[in-house]
């Protein structure tokens, strides 16, 4: 949390207060209305990508290695 400090007009503390809790509660619905970003498929990919062509492993899309035969037989 954050803590702000205003000067305001004398009186208008009881408007001020309801204004920022209407404020606050108004961002709190729309961060929660939608998934955060790292979860979208469009910014995983995009991630991913750059990752991939700029010569660093993917993010979010797990390389699966393929067993070698000594592996398997030991199965």
């Amino acid at each position: 949390m954050i803590e702000k400090t205003y000067k305001i007009p004398e009186g208008s503390e009881s408007v001020v207060d309801y204004a920022v809790n209407e404020v606050v509660e108004l961002f709190l619905k729309e961060q929660f209305a939608t998934p955060p970003v790292e979860s979208k498929p469009e910014y995983q990919t995009a991630v991913d990508s750059f990752r991939v062509e700029n010569n660093m492993t993917a993010k979010f899309t797990k390389v699966v290695e393929p067993l070698l035969e000594e592996e398997i037989i030991e199965k």
